[in-house]
C-alpha cells in the first residue's frame, strides 16, 4: 500500500507570507483607488457670499496647495496627509478631503494603504481662480477682517476685558482667501470698529482694545459688521480704502502708533513700515506675477533660492525667497511657513526682517532688499563701538520673539542684515515654535542650526525643547566672530582679547545651558554691567587739579570744587584734599557760586565725625578749621555775608567737636579783629555753637573785642 505524501506545513506558511508581502509591496507602489461618490453640497461654493471657502482658513489654503500640486504633478492625485504634515495643521486629512468633495471641488479616492488622495475638479480649479482674485480684493479682505476680528474679540473677551489686538494675527482665522491678514489690514479694521463704537480703545501699555456693548449685540444678533453699520457696504470699503493713504501720518497721532523703538510696537507697527514697503504689502498680495525677478538667484542659498526682484507696481527693489521645485513639499515647505509665521508675529519690530508678501501655499515670500550682511561689515564690527548696535538689535528682537515662545536657533552673520541703516535678524526657518504649536515630538532627530554658531545642545539633544539660552549662546559666538575675525568651530572655545567683551562671551557661551544668562534681559544686564564706565578715582583727579591750581591755572580751582561737589559722600576728598586748596584760591571760586559753596561747606560739616571705618586725625581737624577760617576771612573782607555765614557755621562745628588749640591760635586774632556786620555774623554762629563759643570765653571781658562777640561768648 502506497504511503500518503506528508504535507510540509511550514513551507505552506512561508509561501503564504511571501504572497502577502508581495501583495503589500504592490499596493504601496500602485494603490488601488476606489472613488467615493457623494452628492456635492447644493450650495456649491460661493466666493462672494458669507460662509464661502475664502473665510475657512484651512480649506482655502488646502485648495491653493492642491493647485500647486496639480501644476507640479499634473494628472496625479494629491495625498491630503502631506498637506497636514507639511503645514502642521491639527486637522484630520479625511475630514478636510470630504469637506472639499461636498462642495464639488475635488474627487476623493482612498487607497487600501490608508492615505486620503484627492484630485481637483473643474469646479475646484474655478474656485482656486476665484480665491486668487479675492486675494486682490482689498475691500472684501477688510470686510472679512472686521467680522473675524469682532467674533474673535467676543470669543476671547466677551466680558469686555481689554486684550491686545495684535494677538489676533497669531490665530488661525487671521487669513482670508488663503492669504494672511496683514498688520495694516488690522490697523484699518481697528480704526473702523472703534469709529463705529463696536470696540473701545483702552489707554494701556501695550495698547489694548475691548469689545463694546454694541459689538456684543452685533455678534449675538448674527449680523455682520456691514449689517450693523449705518453706512452702506460701499461706504465701509470706501472709508477704509480712502483712509489707507492717510495712515502714514495719521498713525503717528493715533494711540496705536509707534513713536520710537523703545515703545511697545505690537499692532502699532504702521509707523515703522516705510511707504514703499506698504505699497508692496497692499497691492496684489500673493501674486508672483507682481514681481519681475532677475534671471539667476543669489549664490550661497541652500534650502531655497533668493532672487533680487522689482515690485512692478511700486518699482521697489525686493528680495524673493522661493523653494526649489524639488523641495516644495515636506519639511522644507514647513520651514518656509515657519519663517513667514515668525514674520507675522514680529511684524513691525524695527530689528525683524519684514515679510511683505507671500504665497498662500508658503512656497515663496517677499522681503525688503538689504544690500549687505554682517559678514560684509566684519572690518567695522571689530570696533566694539560699532559692534554694540548690532548686539542691541539682536537682544531686542529676540527678547520679543522669546516673549511669544519662539526660539531662533540659527543666529549667524549671514542672517544678520543691514536694512536702511538698522540691523535686522532674518531667516527664521529653523525657529522653534511655542509649546503646543510644533510638529510631532519625535520629528526633530538631527541637529538644528549652524555648527559653531548654534548652541551645542541643539546637536547633542535636538529633540529637547530649546530655551532662550540657546539664542544667548549664538549671540556670544557672533560677538566672538566679530572681535576675533575667526569662524567659531564646534566644541571649541573662541574668546576675544581680555576686556569686558571677553567676559561677556565667556558667560554667554558656556557649554552647560543653565550656566549662561537665561534670557535676553539677563544678557543685556551682563553687557551693561561689563561695559559700564568705571569712574576715575576722584582723589587722583583732585591731586592733578590741586597741582594745576597751585601752578597758576585759573580754571583748576573751579574744576576742583566742581569735582568735590560731585562727590559729597567722599570723606577722603573732603577731609584730606579740600583743605589743601589754598583759601585765597578757594574763596573767590566759592563766592561766585553760592549754591556750590553751600553744598561744599555743609558736606564738609557732615564729615566732622569721620566714617564708620575712618576717624579724623587731629592734624586733619586742625587743617580743616584753619582752612575754614581762611574762607571766612576772605568773605568778611569782601563783605560777602552769605558765604561768611556758611563758613562760620562750618568752622564752629569743627572747632566745637575737636577743640584744637593749635587752630585757635589762628582763629582768636581774627575774631578779635572783626567789627560791625562781620562781628554780628560771627556772634550769631558762636551762639548757635556753645561748645565752640566756650573756647573763646576769654573774650568776655576783653574790651578790644566787638561787643557782639563778647556778649555771645558771655552767654555760654
Amino acid at each position: 500500500m502506497a504511503r500518503k505524501p506528508e504535507i510540509d506545513q511550514r513551507a505552506i506558511e512561508k509561501h503564504v507570507k511571501d504572497i502577502v508581502k508581495g501583495y503589500e509591496r504592490a499596493v504601496r507602489r500602485n494603490p488601488i483607488r476606489v472613488p467615493i461618490q457623494t452628492d456635492a453640497s447644493a450650495e456649491g461654493v460661493s466666493m462672494a457670499g458669507r460662509g464661502g471657502i475664502e473665510g475657512n482658513p484651512v480649506l482655502a489654503r488646502l485648495l491653493l496647495w492642491l493647485d500647486v500640486h496639480a501644476q507640479q504633478h499634473p494628472g496625479t492625485y494629491a495625498d491630503v496627509t502631506l498637506f497636514v504634515e507639511e503645514l502642521l495643521e491639527d486637522e484630520d486629512p479625511t475630514t478636510l478631503a470630504v469637506q472639499l468633495e461636498q462642495r464639488g471641488l475635488v474627487d476623493v479616492a482612498r487607497s487600501f494603504a490608508g492615505s486620503t488622495d484627492v484630485y481637483l475638479t473643474d469646479k475646484g480649479r474655478v474656485a482656486v481662480y476665484q480665491l486668487k482674485n479675492l486675494q486682490k480684493d482689498h475691500a472684501a479682505r477688510l470686510r472679512y477682517t472686521m467680522d473675524a476680528f469682532l467674533r474673535w474679540m467676543f470669543d476671547t473677551a466677551g466680558n469686555q476685558t481689554p486684550v491686545r489686538p495684535d494677538l489676533f494675527l497669531e490665530t488661525s482665522v487671521s487669513t482670508f482667501a488663503g492669504a494672511a491678514i496683514s498688520g495694516p489690514d488690522l490697523h484699518r479694521t481697528l480704526d473702523y470698529l472703534a469709529g463705529h463704537s463696536l470696540i473701545e480703545r483702552v489707554d494701556t501699555d501695550p495698547a489694548t482694545v475691548a469689545i463694546s456693548p454694541e459689538g456684543v449685540r452685533c455678534i449675538l444678533s448674527g449680523r455682520s459688521v456691514r449689517d450693523t453699520s449705518s453706512s452702506p457696504t460701499e461706504t465701509i470699503a470706501q472709508d477704509l480704502l480712502i483712509g489707507e493713504q492717510q495712515n502714514a501720518t495719521q498713525t503717528s497721532r493715533d494711540q496705536f502708533a509707534a513713536s520710537d523703538e523703545t515703545h511697545e510696537w505690537g499692532v502699532r507697527h504702521s509707523a515703522a513700515v516705510h511707504g514703499g514697503d506698504e505699497a508692496v504689502r497692499s497691492q496684489t498680495p500673493g501674486d508672483p506675477k507682481a514681481y519681475r525677478r532677475e534671471k539667476f538667484p543669489l549664490p550661497g542659498s541652500t534650502q531655497a533660492d533668493v532672487f533680487r526682484a522689482t515690485h512692478k507696481a511700486s518699482g521697489n527693489t525686493v528680495a524673493v525667497k522661493q523653494l526649489r521645485v524639488k523641495s516644495s513639499v515636506g519639511m522644507r515647505a514647513a520651514r518656509m511657513r515657519r519663517e513667514i509665521e515668525a514674520g507675522k508675529v514680529l511684524d513691525g519690530h524695527p530689528h525683524a526682517m519684514p515679510i511683505l508678501d507671500h504665497a498662500a501655499d508658503h512656497t515663496w515670500f517677499v522681503m525688503p532688499w538689504a544690500d549687505s550682511t554682517a559678514e560684509d561689515h566684519w572690518a567695522e564690527l571689530r570696533d566694539p563701538q560699532r559692534l554694540r548696535p548690532l548686539v542691541d538689535a539682536l537682544t531686542s528682537v529676540l527678547a520679543e520673539a522669546h516673549r511669544y515662545g519662539w526660539i531662533h536657533r540659527d543666529i549667524k552673520p549671514p542672517n544678520i542684515l543691514l536694512l536702511e541703516g538698522r540691523w535686522v535678524l532674518a531667516d527664521w526657518g529653523t525657529v522653534r515654535r511655542p509649546a503646543g504649536q510644533t510638529t510631532k515630538v519625535d520629528r526633530t532627530r538631527a541637529g538644528i542650526g549652524t555648527e559653531g554658531f548654534s548652541a551645542p545642545e541643539l546637536f547633542t539633544h535636538p529633540s529637547q525643547r530649546p530655551q532662550p539660552s540657546s539664542d544667548v549662546y549664538s549671540i556670544g559666538r557672533v560677538i566672538a566672530w566679530a572681535l576675533t575675525g575667526s569662524l567659531p568651530l564646534s566644541n571649541k572655545q573662541l574668546l576675544p582679547d581680555p576686556g569686558p567683551w571677553r567676559n561677556i562671551v565667556r558667560a554667554a557661551t558656556r557649554e552647560e545651558p543653565s550656566h549662561r544668562p537665561q534670557s535676553m534681559s539677563d544678557l543685556v544686564a551682563l553687557i551693561e554691567r561689563e561695559l559700564a564706565v568705571i569712574p576715575a578715582d576722584p582723589l587722583e583727579e583732585a591731586a592733578v587739579l590741586l597741582e594745576q591750581a597751585n601752578n597758576g591755572d585759573s580754571g583748576a580751582a573751579d574744576a576742583f570744587l566742581a569735582l568735590v561737589t560731585d562727590h559729597t559722600e567722599d570723606f577722603e576728598l573732603y577731609a584730606g584734599q579740600l583743605p589743601l586748596l589754598p583759601a585765597h584760591l578757594a574763596a573767590p571760586a566759592l563766592a561766585h557760586d553760592l549754591p556750590q559753596a553751600q553744598t561744599v561747606l555743609q558736606s564738609l560739616t557732615e564729615h566732622v565725625g569721620g566714617t564708620g571705618t575712618r576717624r579724623v586725625e587731629y592734624a586733619e581737624a586742625s587743617r580743616v578749621v584753619v582752612w575754614l577760617q581762611g574762607i571766612a576771612a576772605h568773605a568778611a573782607a569782601e563783605r560777602q555775608w552769605d558765604l561768611l555765614e556758611e563758613a562760620m557755621q562750618a568752622l564752629c562745628t569743627w572747632d566745637g567737636f575737636w577743640d584744637r588749640w593749635d587752630a585757635r591760635s589762628t582763629i582768636s586774632p581774627w575774631l578779635r579783629s572783626l567789627k560791625n556786620e562781620a562781628a554780628a555774623v560771627a556772634a550769631a554762629a558762636l551762639r548757635d555753637h556753645p561748645d565752640s563759643a566756650a573756647h573763646f570765653s576769654h573774650f568776655a571781658d576783653d574790651r578790644t573785642v566787638d561787643p557782639q562777640i563778647r556778649r555771645a561768648v558771655r552767654q555760654v
